[in-house]
């Protein structure tokens, strides 16, 4: 298939029913690597001699718009009926599921942990009742960790 000026309208509508790119090179006859090519800009010098050249950046940036928008249009339409086919289901989970991945303030877990590490350095610990190996092994074992 030529490249036209109706193609990013094409391309977006394909990509919006079929999701993929290599589907919608099968659906326009197109090969998967002018698709490519034709998404990072290279659009055919002949169809670009046809407008202004002010409007050659324009022109060369459609293709990659349709190729998005067609994707998200595609993946609402999937999330869409995903969330509903979850809603029709009987079991609680699945909703509760919905519920903390789209209003996670309000159903998830409040159990948190605090990661920060506000220890001062300082260990105090009670070394009457250990061997002299035992202490040093630990002095040994101190002076390994502070060599790295």
């Amino acid at each position: 298939m030529k490249y036209s000026a109706d193609m990013p309208d094409k391309i977006r509508k394909a990509m919006a029913v079929y999701g993929f790119k290599i589907m919608v090179c099968q659906k326009l006859g197109i090969s998967f690597d002018t698709l490519n090519q034709w998404e990072k800009g290279n659009i055919p010098q002949s169809f670009l001699d046809g407008y202004p050249q002010e409007q050659w950046v324009k022109l060369k940036t459609e293709i990659s718009e349709a190729i998005q928008k067609g994707e998200e249009e595609f993946l609402s339409r999937v999330e869409t009926k995903c969330f509903n086919d979850i809603l029709q289901d009987s079991s609680w989970q699945s909703k509760a599921w919905i519920l903390e991945r789209r209003l996670p303030d309000s159903y998830t877990k409040r159990e948190k942990i605090d990661l920060n590490n506000k220890h001062s350095g300082k260990v105090n610990y009670d070394f009457r009742g250990l061997t002299l190996d035992e202490l040093r092994q630990i002095a040994k074992y101190s002076k390994e960790e502070t060599a790295d």
